[in-house]
């Protein structure tokens, strides 16, 4: 936990000794991050802050998956206390386009993206470790898709909005995702901002340049609360080593930039047509996988 925001307390499903796979109480007050792969830092610096971790990407294959939540320790004093696997309807009943199609219309490398599934874990805290290491317990939702599109189906669709937004090495570039979710012109902010309901707080981080991680990479998020790289510093004392993240807080609203916003939710309702991917990203109707 980190004390520059507020703590909450655990939310009442996450204290019951029977767990019920319910979509909007995970998705409330959540975190979430998308091509996260295997980065547990989020979960290990904001746990008291948050319950819930919603992690998303597409590159990492059920059998690995398994096999790194598996370990002993994967989460250094926190024991597996339940695991289910997530079925489609389970997250978006009623849907009509397939993932397959998604990555196909979005010339999406197909190499790139690995089967899709879901797992929802509960992880308690080892009795060898007390309050002072870490909150009781906490929830990870673990859904290999393509973020923009998780998104879209999981909060918009809900009308609920992620607490925390987390952009980590977002895999822009070299790094096999198809577009830049730090870009405030592409399509995981116009995701962001087609919900009325906003995260609260944004992170932005990574490996490298030091600049590039600890200036505002979207201008409703300009109020720095939180930055880690002082765990990390330099390393050989090269600015171009830099890793760490920062945490940004939203101004306002998050809506003062109105003819920007203006733009895009107009261009919002050609998402939602089969025939206008030229425009924008999917129908309405699509599955998370």
């Amino acid at each position: 936990m980190i004390i520059e925001i507020p703590e909450i307390k655990m939310p009442k499903w996450l204290l019951n000794d029977e767990f019920h796979f319910n979509v909007k109480n995970i998705l409330t007050d959540s975190l979430y991050y998308p091509s996260c792969y295997i980065d547990g830092t989020p979960i290990q610096c904001l746990m008291g802050n948050i319950y819930s971790f919603v992690y998303v990407d597409y590159g990492l294959s059920e059998n690995n998956f398994l096999c790194e939540i598996n370990k002993p320790y994967s989460f250094k004093g926190y024991n597996i206390i339940h695991k289910e696997k997530i079925l489609k309807g389970q997250l978006d009943n009623g849907v009509e386009i397939t993932f397959q199609e998604y990555i196909s219309k979005m010339r999406i490398p197909e190499r790139w993206v690995k089967k899709p599934y879901c797992y929802w874990i509960i992880f308690e805290r080892d009795i060898n470790y007390n309050d002072d290491h870490n909150p009781k317990r906490f929830s990870l939702l673990f859904l290999c898709s393509e973020g923009v599109l998780a998104y879209y189906v999981l909060y918009n669709k809900n009308r609920i909005a992620p607490k925390i937004l987390c952009i980590i090495q977002d895999g822009s570039g070299f790094g096999c995702n198809w577009t830049s979710y730090t870009d405030r012109d592409k399509y995981l902010a116009r995701a962001v901002f087609a919900n009325k309901n906003l995260p609260e707080y944004l992170i932005n981080g990574g490996y490298g340049y030091r600049v590039v991680y600890e200036k505002p990479i979207w201008p409703e998020y300009t109020n720095k609360k939180y930055n880690n790289s002082d765990s990390y510093n330099y390393r050989n004392g090269r600015d171009d080593n830099f890793r760490g993240f920062t945490l940004w807080e939203r101004e306002g609203d998050g809506r003062q930039n109105s003819a920007r916003d203006d733009r895009q939710n107009s261009a919002w309702h050609l998402f939602r047509h089969r025939d206008n991917f030229q425009y924008g990203m999917f129908p309405k109707g699509f599955r998370t996988f």
